[in-house]
């Protein structure tokens, strides 16, 4: 399955957008199928859904925290930001889980 580069570019940026928003769509009738057993497709696209589950106000809180800390030892993040991280890894680590015990 040779593509051209434009082709291969829009089949990229396609599915990066579409997993930033968790939408699920993809352009081909099998969607992903064909490239999972390739590692760097399948962590990229898992990489650009939980930071698009995390959401656009909370990264940009998480950049500048991160610098923060570097100077002064402490992490003071927003309620907003606290429960969304606590609830992403939660619904993550139970998820991984129970996916595991399948």
């Amino acid at each position: 399955m040779r593509r051209s580069l434009a082709e291969a570019a829009y089949s990229g940026f396609f599915h990066a957008i579409s997993a930033f928003d968790n939408a699920g769509f993809g352009l081909h009738g099998d969607s992903l199928t064909p490239y999972a057993q390739t590692p760097w497709i399948t962590l990229a696209i898992a990489v650009a859904v939980i930071l698009g589950g995390v959401g656009f106000p909370v990264l940009p809180e998480l950049l500048r925290h991160r610098t923060r800390r570097r100077t002064t030892g402490r992490r003071n993040w927003s309620p907003h930001t606290r429960l969304t991280l606590v609830t992403s890894a939660a619904l993550l680590s139970v998820r991984t889980v129970l996916t595991c015990l399948r």
